[in-house]
């Protein structure tokens, strides 16, 4: 993703409220957003595309304790003509929910030139531009690659998102983004959402430790049993990010948050853990979610992903 963070991928809940009226069996009770940490997030931008070719990949999968195991992959391939950039791609989805079980697969292809980027593939159409520190973008595909279960294949929406990051200080990192959706069912969504990184310390030479808040907050205009709409819901997180230097270049980085609904009252908890190696833009390693309920089990779930990226 250019600069800036990729959309939460929050999962669906079934109710407008489902910790005071379902258990975790009949409803899809996430609230916790999965958003990456800002420093690894500019680590995975379009690279530097500084040679003339490119090429890079990643396979993710996401599972969790209601019934969804979603799974992903994607390919491109690029090449340097004069000032733009154009590079095909291929990728494909699966995703079973509870007995009903889905696919589908894109090709397609896109252009860059410097700060503007245009896709466009079965999944759907992408544009961002980039005015530093701002980022704006344009998409339209389907919902299921962010809702990630059955019943939002048959749903697509119009996203338009504003992004800003900036370094405050030293070590100190702001970003914060407002996204509107337009579903096909009607439904307006409304998501401000921020991250705030304080000055990283060292308690040993290898271990960099950074303070971290970030807070999610989403509104609907109408409620739906497809997809998670309830009219608002909240998540706001402390973080303690980190990362270890191995041998090189390779490093592990991962984080662990705890936080809190203020619209629910439940209490979050997350953490993560990765292999990278920024040469070759390699990542491997997954991503944790445990939110307590009022009633039933909680909800728990997991995603894991392997990228790669190399520019020649």
């Amino acid at each position: 993703m250019a600069i800036g963070k990729r959309m939460v991928s929050e999962k669906d809940r079934e109710e407008d409220n489902p910790f005071t009226s379902c258990t975790v069996e009949k409803c899809h009770i996430k609230v916790n957003p999965s958003f990456k940490p800002i420093k690894e997030e500019l680590e995975e931008k379009e690279g530097d595309w500084g040679g003339n070719w490119k090429i890079a990949g990643h396979f993710l999968r996401f599972k969790d304790n209601t019934g969804i195991d979603y799974r992903e992959r994607e390919l491109k391939l690029a090449r340097r003509i004069g000032v733009f950039w154009l590079y095909p791609q291929w990728g494909s989805y699966r995703v079973e929910d509870n007995g009903q079980k889905g696919e589908g697969k894109w090709v397609g292809g896109g252009v860059r030139y410097k700060s503007v980027k245009v896709e466009s593939y079965r999944k759907g159409i992408k544009t961002t531009y980039q005015l530093e520190p701002f980022q704006f973008s344009y998409t339209r595909y389907g919902m299921v690659y962010s809702r990630r279960n059955y019943c939002s294949i048959h749903r697509k929406r119009h996203k338009w998102e504003v992004s800003y990051y900036s370094q405050l200080e030293k070590g100190r990192d702001l970003w914060w983004s407002m996204a509107l959706e337009k579903v096909d069912d009607g439904n307006w969504v409304f998501t401000p959402q921020f991250d705030l990184d304080f000055p990283p310390f060292h308690p040993i030479r290898r271990l960099t430790l950074t303070p971290n808040i970030s807070g999610w907050y989403q509104f609907n205009k109408k409620t739906t049993k497809c997809y998670y709409s309830p009219h608002f819901v909240d998540s706001t997180i402390a973080h303690l990010k980190w990362k270890y230097d191995l041998i090189g270049n390779l490093k592990l980085t991962g984080k662990i948050g705890v936080g809190w609904s203020f619209k629910d009252g439940v209490l979050l908890k997350d953490g993560a853990i990765y292999l990278q190696y920024p040469p070759f833009g390699f990542k491997m390693g997954c991503e944790y979610d445990h939110t307590t309920s009022r009633s039933g089990k909680p909800y728990e779930s997991r995603e894991c992903i392997l990228r790669f990226e190399k520019v020649w």
